[in-house]
């Protein structure tokens, strides 16, 4: 099985719940993690995060995540499940 550990992941969203992702996948050793959000405002939770913070959907186009997890208000999760599919 080939080690997945080191692909690009993304979190869209970093309220509390992709937080929370983020801390998940550190204790599992993932380390190559990208948040999608629309405002650079500080982590509440885990302080200095070791993740890469994108303001712009065409980086996210152009890293070409492994995968995905959207951590969005409800409202929007199908906006990016569609944008993250294409």
């Amino acid at each position: 099985m080939t080690n997945k550990r080191g692909m690009p992941i993304l979190i869209v969203g970093a309220g509390s719940i992709g937080e929370r992702y983020i801390r998940n996948l550190w204790k599992i050793g993932f380390n190559n993690i990208h948040v999608y959000r629309q405002r650079n405002l500080p982590f509440r939770d885990i302080g200095n995060a070791r993740v890469c913070i994108h303001l712009d959907w065409n980086e996210i186009i152009k890293l070409k995540p492994y995968a995905a997890f959207i951590t969005t208000p409800t409202s929007t999760h199908l906006k990016y499940a569609i944008a993250c599919a294409k």
